[in-house]
């Protein structure tokens, strides 16, 4: 689930998988997983809200 989630943010970034950008997206996804979200909707909606600050650095 969050590879798919993952996969789905890089390629609607068109974003690179070993990017630091895609790196730290990878990094939260998990993160928020290991805090309890399950779901893949809210998986994606709050790595879609980091998105954009993650593509600046």
């Amino acid at each position: 689930m969050i590879k798919d989630i993952y996969d789905e943010w890089c390629a609607a970034r068109c974003c690179s998988k070993d990017s630091s950008s895609a790196i730290k997206a990878a990094q939260e996804l998990i993160s928020m997983f290991e805090h309890g979200v399950r779901s893949k909707d809210d998986l994606r909606t709050m790595v879609g809200t980091i998105g954009a600050h993650l593509l600046k650095h």
